[in-house]
């Protein structure tokens, strides 16, 4: 997941962050489409490579075998490279995909843990030379009730999926670009079901060639932020999803503090925390329904508990 832009420098992240319209993306949850289909998203798997970034005065400082696989559903959604030269920049660029000789190359070639080692990614077709740059599969439920899946790879050099996006940031810190990602916009907001419910991007498929035209377009930067996030880590290599109908959480700790493990086996999700924070400020969980966990004023917290040899209970 790191490539090397200059012999030293700062780290970048480029985090992903998927979304239909303007809300986050929750999996197996289903959101509103074209003329009010219903569809949800079960799965949304992709590459990228050849990472770039635009120096003020127009030209680029490419990357060094940078290969990276992003996982939607288990949180693997961020990009690293490091080396980041120290000077100023005003755009990204990269590949969703990988170029042709990449591609075609021997799968069994790439180590445990590299982003195209078929046991890591998962996207490469066994019964084809090649990979699945971008994999976006669901369900979608007709007018009359009825559920049917859909399954979109799109792949191959034809159309090339390049993303090149404004970002002014300074490679004298490190840097990290949050890029929000609309499915909706790679499928029309669901519209593209009335055409087919699956490509694979066999030769002269004109589905995979739309697909591939609004795949750059659903990109847009989020943010621009001068630090670094802690990456996530649990307890176990492989985490539990969410749970269908939940909302990731992503956490936004720096990467400066101590390292936070997460259990695998309660993910967190935005609901979650909701709850987690109604019950923390809930007086009825007290024996007289007077008391919740957060019983200090502002001024208190700043001061903590000096001063008081025993927390507070029910009566004082």
């Amino acid at each position: 997941m790191t490539s090397l832009l200059s012999v030293s420098g700062q780290k970048l992240h480029l985090e992903i962050e998927p979304v239909w319209r303007a809300a986050p993306l929750s999996f197996g949850r289903e959101v509103s489409g074209w003329q009010g289909k219903r569809l949800s998203i079960s799965r949304l798997d992709g590459l990228l490579s050849q990472l770039a970034i635009q120096r003020v005065d127009g030209t680029w400082q490419e990357s060094d075998k940078w290969q990276v696989f992003l996982c939607a559903k288990t949180g693997r959604l961020t990009a690293v490279a490091d080396g980041l030269p120290a000077e100023e920049f005003k755009a990204i660029r990269f590949r969703v995909g990988l170029d042709s000789t990449t591609d075609a190359s021997l799968p069994e070639q790439w180590p445990a843990g590299h982003s195209l080692n078929p046991d890591v990614c998962g996207l490469h077709w066994g019964w084809s030379s090649g990979y699945v740059f971008l994999a976006i599969e669901g369900h979608w439920t007709s007018a009359s009730g009825k559920i049917s899946g859909f399954s979109y790879h799109l792949a191959g050099p034809v159309k090339p999926m390049w993303v090149e996006l404004p970002a002014k940031f300074s490679g004298a810190q490190p840097t990290t670009l949050r890029l929000a990602m609309d499915v909706a916009e790679i499928l029309s907001d669901g519209k593209i079901l009335h055409e087919s419910s699956s490509t694979h991007s066999r030769e002269g498929d004109t589905l995979a060639s739309e697909l591939k035209d609004r795949v750059p377009r659903s990109f847009r930067v989020a943010s621009v932020r001068k630090d670094l996030y802690q990456l996530p880590n649990v307890a176990e290599p492989v985490p539990q999803s969410p749970p269908e109908g939940a909302t990731p959480l992503r956490l936004t700790i720096s990467d400066r503090l101590p390292k936070v493990k997460l259990p695998s086996d309660n993910p967190l999700t935005v609901e979650g925390v909701e709850l987690g924070r109604r019950l923390f400020h809930d007086s009825r969980l007290s024996r007289n329904d007077t008391l919740s966990s957060e019983i200090l004023t502002c001024r208190e917290k700043r001061k903590g508990v000096r001063g008081r040899r025993k927390s507070l209970r029910c009566g004082g």
